[in-house]
C-alpha cells in the first residue's frame, strides 16, 4: 500500500490539499521560461511516483497529467532540447500511454 507520508516525501500532494489554483493565480509571465527544465523536472517526478506506485503494485491503476506553461521560446533552460527529448522518451517507455498525458500550454504566446 501506497502511504501519504510516502508520496509526501516524494514530493506529491493529495488533490483536496493541493496548493495548485493559487499557484496558477499567481503565475505572470515575465519572458523567464526555462521550458525544458520545467519538463524534465515533471517527468522525473512522475517517474519517481511511478515507481513508488509500480513497488506497491499499482502502477497501471494511476493515471498522470503533466501540464507545461510557456510563455514562449526557451530562453532560461539549463538543459538542452537533447535533453529534454531524452527524459520524454525514458517517461515513454516507463509509463504506459494510457496513463501519460502530457500537454502543452501556451500563454500569451
Amino acid at each position: 500500500m501506497v502511504t501519504g507520508s510516502t508520496l509526501a516525501a516524494a514530493g506529491f500532494q493529495p488533490a483536496k490539499q493541493t496548493n495548485i489554483p493559487a499557484i496558477m493565480r499567481a503565475i505572470n509571465p515575465t519572458n523567464g521560461t526555462a521550458m525544458r527544465d520545467s519538463l524534465i523536472a515533471g517527468s522525473n517526478l512522475m517517474l519517481t511516483l511511478f515507481n513508488i506506485l509500480q513497488k506497491a503494485g499499482h502502477g497501471e491503476v494511476f493515471h498522470f497529467v503533466h501540464v507545461i506553461l510557456t510563455d514562449g521560446a526557451d530562453c532560461n533552460s539549463q538543459n538542452s532540447l537533447e535533453d529534454a527529448l531524452k527524459i520524454m522518451l525514458i517517461i515513454g517507455k516507463a509509463i504506459p500511454v494510457k496513463c501519460l498525458k502530457i500537454i502543452f500550454v501556451g500563454v500569451g504566446v
